[in-house]
């Protein structure tokens, strides 16, 4: 089980997809790159992706049709990529439900910076969705689906994957965690009692 994010990159130019790729794994990120939007679905049925960065210029499906859908079902933070400077394109890529949003030419630290922004954010959505669980027990099906808006492959572990990044966030020992406790067989709790207003 890696502990290195994997980031999807969707670009029609192989150059960027290629220098990109290569600038995130140098920074211990997990990438695939592809083309188009068939290829990204082929990728997501049968990988776990931790961030898509979504290039809204592509041949055949454009990048905004792409995000509408994946938010139609699925909670997976975007980054959209444009050559186009247009405030009208960030806009309607933000309401479709886009995470945030480089205009091309960029430079790859500040892609970075926000990828490394964006996946935070969503490790705070699970500490977020287990707090407000109080101290019941959440099955790993149960957090895929509150966190992705989607139906657990059982043979999923991506949710373990998160537990283990958000743990070392707040410095939860792996090996006797106190903050987010491993039910075996059943999922995750909190292990701190959870005071609600």
């Amino acid at each position: 089980m890696s502990e290195r994010p994997h980031v999807l990159i969707v670009d029609d130019d192989r150059e960027i997809r290629g220098l990109l790729a290569q600038y995130l794994e140098k920074h211990d990120f997990r990438t695939s790159a592809v083309a188009d939007g068939r290829e990204m679905r082929r990728i997501l049925e049968r990988s776990h992706v931790d961030l898509l960065v979504l290039d809204l210029m592509l041949p055949g499906e454009d990048g905004l049709s792409l995000c509408r859908e994946l938010r139609s079902r699925s909670q997976l933070p975007i980054i959209m990529l444009t050559a186009r400077g247009e405030d009208v394109d960030r806009i309607v890529g933000l309401e479709l439900g886009a995470d945030d949003y480089v205009a091309k030419p960029f430079n790859p630290r500040e892609l970075l910076g926000r990828i490394k922004a964006v996946l935070r954010r969503s490790e705070y959505r699970l500490l977020a969705v287990l707090l407000g669980s109080g101290n019941r027990v959440l099955t790993r099906a149960q957090l895929t689906e509150l966190l992705r808006g989607r139906d657990a492959d059982p043979f999923d572990r991506s949710i373990d994957v998160r537990v283990s990044r958000l743990r070392q966030i707040l410095g939860d020992d792996a090996r006797a965690p106190q903050i987010i406790k491993t039910v075996y067989g059943e999922g995750y709790v909190i292990g701190v009692d959870v005071l609600h207003d």
